[in-house]
């Protein structure tokens, strides 16, 4: 893992299986705390565990492929296709997810990560 070495184990788990989960599904993630953005739009899982707990707070953006599609008059218009985000607080432990975009494909990611979390204690 390429944390930060002062994360605490328990939040390295948890955040370590969102990221891998959403690799998994072909996610690309960007990951910014409330003023800096210090990954966008990747897949490269050193350059976004690196990212994680730089301050206090990260947030995770997760997107599919980006594209463009055309209207009728063959203009471009930008398909953004971002699923959402998840709000980490860093230094409380197992409930370092603090808020989520409530959909189903966050809903999946912090799912995944509380249930094995809690099935290997």
């Amino acid at each position: 893992m390429s944390y930060q070495e002062y994360l605490d184990p328990v939040e390295k788990g948890i955040i370590d299986k969102i990221i891998q989960k959403a690799l998994e599904l072909k996610y690309m993630i960007s990951v910014n705390d409330e003023e800096e953005e210090y990954v966008r739009r990747s897949r490269n899982y050193a350059e976004v565990t690196e990212a994680v707990g730089i301050s206090d707070v990260t947030y995770l953006f997760f997107r599919n492929e980006e594209g463009l599609q055309f209207n009728d008059n063959f203009m471009a218009i930008y398909d953004r296709k971002e699923f959402g985000g998840i709000l980490l607080v860093h230094g409380n432990g197992e409930d370092v997810i603090s808020d989520y975009t409530d959909n189903e494909h966050m809903k999946q990611l912090v799912d995944h990560a509380l249930k094995t979390t809690h099935t290997e204690k």
